[in-house]
């Protein structure tokens, strides 16, 4: 993937690689289609794998392989969709919050903090591949993931969109409950409408 690079020194030297993508202005979509798309991609694939070579530690067991295939691509796709509108539904968040903190109130760069910043925990989607006897691994892993994300988020704050260091913890915190809050919202309903396969 020709944005590994990117990746990598956004986990190893997040304020460098933040400079840079701040000196690169590019539209919300451009962000989505040439970094966001491809990165999330890494958590569906490996899932997808895991579910079909999961044997006994797969999430669930079906009577042929056509059911096992049916499940798996259905789990990644509803995975890889709610993992794009969530990136969408942080950045909204992001922009409503800006004029409270005294940042610069812009959905491309938004969505660029967002996408950029979720860097560690696409990586570490490809833990999902591991069956599921090793679940305590795989929390261990995808929870060091998010709070380095949290992190990348938090230094983002003051290269995209401009929020004074002195405010960018506490702006921080607020997005983060504001958009766990709202994500648990919207995945109630989709839960309830049958966008996401019951596991």
């Amino acid at each position: 993937m020709h944005q590994l690079p990117r990746i990598l020194n956004i986990i190893v030297r997040p304020d460098d690689e933040w400079s840079a993508i701040a000196r690169g202005r590019c539209a919300w979509w451009q962000t989505g289609w040439r970094f966001l798309a491809p990165a999330a991609l890494i958590a569906p694939l490996a899932h997808f794998a895991g579910v079909l070579l999961g044997g006994a530690g797969a999430i669930r067991s079906f009577p042929d392989r056509a059911g096992t295939l049916h499940f798996a691509m259905l789990s990644a796709l509803s995975g890889y969709t709610a993992t794009l509108l969530s990136v969408i539904v942080i950045a909204l968040v992001v922009c409503v919050v800006m004029p409270l903190y005294r940042g610069r109130r812009s959905f491309d760069d938004a969505f660029r903090l967002v996408a950029y910043a979720g860097a560690p925990v696409w990586l570490a989607g490809i833990v999902l591949v591991a069956p599921l006897q090793r679940f305590p691994l795989l929390v261990v892993v995808m929870l060091i993931a998010l709070m380095h994300s949290l992190y990348l988020f938090y230094r983002g704050l003051r290269h995209l969109l401009q929020v004074p260091e002195s405010d960018a913890a506490e702006c921080a915190a607020v997005v983060v409950v504001a958009s766990f809050l709202l994500s648990s919202v919207v995945g109630y309903y989709g839960s309830a409408a049958g966008l996401f396969p019951h596991m």
